[in-house]
């Protein structure tokens, strides 16, 4: 990931919806918002699905651009939690990309046993034109 500096982030249900894996740290702003675009709001009734969801949002320090995906946590201790990974893309690299899908394209499910595979940057994104970007 030398080219880029990408860095990844998960949330999800400890006491509450809070970071649980990080590359990076961010400022105040930035977290508080990470913290909330990456939980589910509201309540879930009880045959109520949900499909995993993209996000996309710029962070206030205008570091990074956010992309991310959420889950339904079913292995979480109480039904509604959700778990979310997510990519920070330089906001200059974002700004000026021509194939902005090859991020999400590098996001995955989170699971609570492999959290500390979180905490270092993603190892790859794929190239523009890559058959793995289509998301």
């Amino acid at each position: 990931m030398s080219d880029l500096d990408v860095h990844q982030l998960v949330h999800g249900y400890d006491h509450g919806h809070s970071l649980l894996a990080a590359s990076t740290t961010l400022a105040r702003e930035d977290l508080d918002l990470v913290g909330r675009l990456s939980d589910l709001s509201g309540t879930l009734g009880t045959d109520l699905e949900v499909a995993p969801y993209l996000t996309l949002y710029p962070l206030p320090s205008q570091k990074f651009f956010a992309v991310a995906r959420t889950w339904l946590d079913d292995s979480a201790p109480r039904s509604g939690c959700v778990l979310t990974h997510t990519i920070l893309v330089p906001f200059s690299v974002w700004a000026t990309e021509e194939s902005p899908s090859r991020f999400s394209a590098v996001l995955r499910r989170p699971t609570r046993e492999r959290l500390a595979d979180f905490s270092v940057p993603p190892t790859s994104v794929p190239k523009i034109g890559s058959e793995d970007c289509h998301n």
